[in-house]
C-alpha cells in the first residue's frame, strides 16, 4: 500500500519546478483536493480513517517539491484533521467508561500514543524552521502560531493519554 502511494505520488510530483503542472495539475491542485475531500469527511470518518488520511497528506506534502517553510505553512491547513482525530479518541474513551476489558485499552493507549509520536515529530520540524534565520515578521508570526496550535493539541492528547492510564491502572488494580 506505500509502495503503491510513494509510486502515485512519483507520478504527481515528477516536475522540477514547483510551478509547473503535470497532466494539468498543479501542486496546489494536487496537495488541496485530497485535503478538501478529507475535510468533508471528518464527522463521519473513523479516528483509524483520519489518521491514515493525514500521513498520506502529509506525505503528499513532503513529496511536492516545495521549500520545507512552504510546506509547513501549507501543513498549517491539517490542523482540523488533527483536532478532529483527537476529538475521535476523547469520543472513544467517553464510550469505553465502562468497558473493562485491559486488551482494548491497551490497543487504544497504543494508537493515541502513536498520533502523539507523529505530532511530536512535526512540532519539532516546526521548531527548528522557526528558528531559522531570514524570515521575514509576517512568517515569523506565522511559524510561532502554528507552533502553538500544535502544543496545545499534544497537550490535550496527553491529557487523553493518561486518562487512558488511569483507566487502565484502575484495571490492574481491580484484577
Amino acid at each position: 500500500d506505500i509502495d503503491q502511494l510513494q509510486q502515485e505520488l512519483t507520478s504527481i510530483f515528477s516536475w522540477q519546478e514547483p510551478s509547473q503542472e503535470k497532466n494539468g495539475v498543479s501542486i496546489e491542485q494536487a496537495l488541496t483536493e485530497p485535503l478538501t475531500a478529507i475535510l468533508q469527511t471528518l464527522d463521519s470518518a473513523s479516528a483509524e480513517e483520519l489518521v491514515a488520511s493525514l500521513l498520506k497528506q502529509q506525505l503528499l506534502i513532503e513529496k511536492s517539491g516545495m521549500l520545507p517553510a512552504e510546506q509547513d505553512i501549507f501543513a498549517k491547513k491539517l490542523m482540523p484533521i488533527k483536532q478532529a482525530i483527537e476529538q475521535k479518541y476523547q469520543q472513544t474513551i467517553a464510550a469505553m467508561d465502562k468497558e473493562n476489558d485491559l486488551t482494548k485499552w491497551q490497543h487504544l493507549w497504543q494508537k493515541v500514543s502513536d498520533f502523539r509520536q507523529t505530532g511530536k515529530k512535526v512540532l519539532e520540524r516546526y521548531r527548528r524552521q522557526s528558528g531559522a534565520s531570514g524570515f521575514d515578521f509576517q512568517r515569523a508570526m506565522d511559524y510561532q502560531e502554528i507552533v502553538a496550535e500544535e502544543k496545545a493539541l499534544l497537550e490535550r492528547v496527553d491529557q487523553l493519554l493518561a486518562e487512558i492510564e488511569e483507566k487502565i491502572e484502575d484495571i490492574v488494580g481491580d484484577e
